[in-house]
């Protein structure tokens, strides 16, 4: 299947329309939605 492209900070869980990264967590583009590593955080951006 194919993804969403999205904008870094961005994520597609397997929808149409791109959310923003939740605190706490990496996105990178797409459907890369990762927890960060134990204290670390980048809110908006996501860990990168």
């Amino acid at each position: 299947g194919s993804q969403t492209p999205c904008d870094e900070g961005y994520y597609s869980n397997n929808e149409e329309s791109c959310k923003i990264c939740d605190e706490g967590f990496m996105c990178l583009g797409a459907s890369d939605h990762r927890a960060c590593p134990p204290g670390t955080s980048q809110p908006n951006k996501g860990q990168s």
